[in-house]
């Protein structure tokens, strides 16, 4: 808010007391102030040209006062002008080039057509003829020195704006000119129009011809293609194919060769998973066991006895576990100077193959007894056999090549398959995402794998680690009849049966995010209202949508009512039902009317020792029990 004070007459003086809130500074002769304008809202700084003042202008009105005759000195934010201008003055800003020394003033000078405009500033008086330093640099041009405003105003060309951009209309109605333009500025009267230019009326007889055009504006609008609303002909097809001629005879004959007639099919195709054959019921059963060691590579026969072969979902080694006849034997197989030595053993057609990684022995008069300990060769990928290593991925990488990656130059081989139905999928890490520190090849398999909800499965025999889900199938759907399963087992085949409540925490939501990128996933299970969320997984390698996805259907299918049962059955020959069971597998327990299904969590094998004596397999499962 602006106040215009007027003082006249007498001397002000303030009041007494603290409550002075106006100061005011009035020369000490009989000089009239300097009125200063208030800036603008928006202050650019700005240079202009030097005018010297034309005598007419002396008499013109200020704001505070009109200017005498003769002003010697002008008061302003810098300081009073001296009567005489000094040439030597220095100031701390450049000089002005010499070709302006005779067009220097401190404020722009409206041009002579303006000299009654009322200026707020105090003109420059014809005594100063000297140039006198700018404290602002010229950087305007010319044609802008005779500008009226406060401020500089800006070159033409900074006044140009990209025009209108549109999108192709390529979806919209036709645009029709006569229908979107502005209506004309003149319509054609009954009468006679008479225009007048300059105080004469035109006429076209004495002047020269002269053109008026008056019409509306097309208003802007996108192109459009004319191919948007492509026509297509349809006419009916001639009446010879309506009866057509079939080459093959009776069709009784023909719908016996179509059962095995086949046809190309480009799409892809996905096998369903081929059903287990049920073993036979029996009320008993007739087994051959033959269990085998031997050394390798020679393969020297071994006389192992109280063996005990072992396998959990979340180990990536066999365990081996075994009493050795006599010190003979162990001297074959124990660990030396050269390093660890393999056995392999065979039951019933099923092979193993481990690392003898340590051993204990205790003797006493007339009594001698040795143990030893091994583990399959995926053992190797782990310390001490394997360096710790530390990482971290430029480029973007996909899971499974960082983890084929940890594999390189060490003979093994990892089997993941993500296109498979039911596997775990792959998914992409950004470049400098994948990262870890002092950790060996099998514990970065293992991260990628927990990362994607999924467990690590090792070949009994052989260098080869498969990648799999905890949860191929999720609980909630192992009674539906299209639900495939790996193995079924006959009641009358289980030996024992235990079992012990181990009840979860039910939960059927899931919030599943990536740390610094990739996305965040709410996973809920399907049919249910979502409202028993798990605590949330914020992991750094979580960064696609699948991957989290998978991750949380597989925390969501660990909770409910469940119990872990344990059977005990005979470990049938390679190639018979049920034979070996795998920890990650599915399983049906054929028990009374109604069969249950079961995960496998572990796996048991023992048996007496090299020759043909008993052999037991122990399997935990994972069963869940569902609501009604």
């Amino acid at each position: 808010m602006s106040v215009a004070l007027v003082f006249g007459g007498e001397l002000y003086t303030p009041p007494p007391g603290n409550q002075l809130q106006l100061h005011f500074k009035t020369p000490t002769d009989s000089r009239p102030p300097v009125a200063f304008p208030e800036p603008p809202s928006l202050i650019q700084s700005i240079g202009s040209a030097w005018l010297q003042a034309h005598t007419r202008e002396q008499q013109t009105t200020l704001a505070s006062h009109p200017a005498k005759a003769v002003q010697h000195t002008t008061e302003s934010l810098f300081g009073d002008a001296k009567t005489s201008p000094e040439r030597t003055r220095k100031h701390q800003w450049h000089a002005v080039p010499v070709k302006d020394k005779s067009r220097c003033s401190h404020w722009s000078m409206a041009p002579p057509r303006e000299s009654k405009t009322d200026s707020l500033w105090a003109n420059t008086q014809p005594t100063d003829p000297t140039a006198i330093p700018c404290p602002w640099h010229q950087t305007a041009l010319p044609k802008e020195a005779n500008t009226a405003a406060l401020w500089g105003q800006p070159p033409s060309k900074d006044q140009d704006y990209a025009g209108p951009w549109f999108t192709v209309d390529t979806t919209g109605p036709e645009w029709r000119t006569h229908e979107h333009s502005n209506p004309p500025l003149w319509v054609e009267p009954a009468h006679a129009l008479s225009f007048v230019f300059a105080g004469t009326v035109y006429r076209p007889d004495t002047m020269p011809p002269a053109f008026f055009r008056f019409g509306g504006v097309i208003a802007p609008h996108p192109i459009q293609p004319k191919d948007a609303s492509p026509r297509a002909c349809w006419q009916q097809s001639n009446t010879v194919d309506l009866s057509p001629a079939f080459p093959w005879g009776e069709g009784r004959y023909q719908r016996i060769k179509d059962n095995e007639h086949t046809v190309d099919y480009g799409g892809k195709v996905i096998p369903l998973p081929l059903e287990p054959p049920t073993p036979d019921d029996k009320e008993s059963y007739l087994l051959m066991n033959t269990v085998n060691a031997v050394r390798l590579p020679d393969e020297e026969p071994l006389e192992l006895l109280d063996i005990s072969i072992d396998l959990d979902i979340d180990s990536f080694t066999w365990q081996l576990s075994a009493a050795v006849a006599n010190k003979a034997v162990l001297n074959m197989i124990e660990p030396d100077a050269n390093g660890t030595k393999d056995i392999k053993i065979t039951i019933n057609g099923w092979t193993w193959v481990f690392m003898v990684t340590r051993y204990d022995s205790e003797r006493r008069f007339n009594n001698e007894r040795y143990r030893i300990a091994g583990e399959s060769r995926t053992r190797l990928l782990s310390a001490p056999y394997a360096p710790l290593r530390s990482k971290t991925e430029d480029n973007a990488i996909s899971a499974v090549q960082a983890a084929e990656a940890e594999l390189t130059h060490t003979g093994f081989t990892l089997i993941w398959d993500s296109t498979e139905t039911w596997a775990t999928p792959d998914w992409i890490l950004p470049g400098g995402l994948f990262s870890y520190v002092n950790q060996t090849p099998i514990e970065v398999i293992a991260s990628i794998a927990n990362t994607a909800g999924a467990v690590i499965i090792p070949s009994s025999d052989s260098d080869v680690l498969a990648v799999q889900p905890r949860y191929k199938i999720s609980p909630w759907n192992w009674l539906e009849d299209t639900t495939p399963i790996d193995h079924a087992i006959p009641e009358s085949m289980v030996l024992s049966m235990s079992m012990e409540w181990r009840p979860e925490s039910e939960y059927n939501a899931v919030y599943v995010s990536g740390i610094n990128e990739g996305v965040a996933v709410a996973v809920q299970r399907q049919g249910s209202a979502g409202d028993k969320p798990a605590p949330d997984i914020i992991e750094d390698w979580l960064t696609a949508t699948d991957v989290n996805t998978e991750r949380g259907r597989n925390v969501l299918s660990e909770g409910g009512n469940q119990a872990v049962v344990t059977l005990d059955l005979p470990l049938t020959v390679n190639g018979q039902e049920p034979g070996l069971v795998l920890p990650g597998q599915l399983v049906e327990v054929m028990e009374g009317s109604e069969p249950w299904m079961g995960l496998c969590l572990s796996t048991n094998i023992k048996t007496a020792g090299s020759g043909a004596g008993k052999v037991v397999q122990s399997l935990s499962f994972e069963r869940h029990y569902q609501e009604s």
